[in-house]
């Protein structure tokens, strides 16, 4: 018999960081409205800051995810 395992929702592990391990949600949240003002000001829907894409829908930061390096492209010789 497989031993089974709780799910942990998005709630419980906001709790534990700010509860078990004294993360300030608050601070965290105030800091990521600062970073994203801006966007919001100039109707955009993302900022790129610190290596990190602040995605904004409806005047709500909805997601962060880390920004992509763009590849060089390769140039392809020609055929003579």
């Amino acid at each position: 018999m497989r031993k089974r395992r709780p799910i942990v929702t998005d709630h419980a592990i906001v709790r534990y960081l700010e509860r078990g391990l004294g993360v300030n949600i608050e601070g965290l949240r105030k800091r990521i409205e600062k970073r994203a003002a801006l966007a919001l000001q100039h109707n955009a829907d993302g900022v790129r800051i610190d290596g990190l894409t602040f995605k904004i829908a409806e005047g709500r930061v909805t997601t962060i995810l880390e920004t992509q390096k763009r590849r060089k492209r390769r140039r392809v010789k020609a055929a003579k």
